[in-house]
């Protein structure tokens, strides 16, 4: 029991986090987040802010149909219910999309994509905490205007500090 207490004491010091993220708020493959803690409502109910960012690498698919490079900047608010190692997290977010040059032209008309677009995201999930590392999976729930919805499923391992 004095070990759990112990852990409990020293995870409430630790307020700033990286990770690494693979798919979720981010909407691209992988993507580096920072992480820091911004209140804790009580023992069990703690809530914390991260953003970050991914680059995807653009590609020709022909010579009518090119994709420039994507930068996403993910934005999220998480809600961590739990104790000691193991939490429940709720999230919401934002994420912003740069692209350069995304064009289409097997469509008539050509269809030009635009430089900038965002889409709101929900997730819940799993988070374990083991001192320092933390492991996170959580489904994602994508909301962009004028396009609908989509799903993906994160991944992530952090380093707090």
């Amino acid at each position: 029991m004095a070990f759990w207490q112990q852990t409990a004491a020293q995870q409430k010091n630790f307020k700033n986090a990286v990770n690494y993220e693979v798919m979720g708020h981010a909407r691209c493959l992988f993507s580096l987040n920072y992480e820091r803690h911004i209140y804790a409502f009580n023992d069990i109910l703690s809530m914390k802010f991260r953003t970050g960012f991914g680059i995807q690498k653009g590609y020709i698919a022909s010579d009518d149909n090119k994709y420039g490079q994507r930068t996403y900047l993910p934005t999220v608010l998480n809600l961590l219910i739990g104790k000691h190692s193991h939490f429940a997290q709720a999230g919401i977010g934002y994420t912003c999309l740069f692209t350069s040059g995304l064009k289409d032209n097997t469509e008539i008309p050509a269809k030009e994509y635009p430089r900038f677009s965002g889409a709101y995201a929900a997730s819940i999930g799993y988070r374990f905490v083991d001192d320092r590392i933390i492991l996170q999976a959580y489904p994602t729930f994508i909301w962009e205007p004028g396009k609908g919805m989509e799903t993906s499923f994160g991944l992530s391992i952090g380093y707090q500090f």
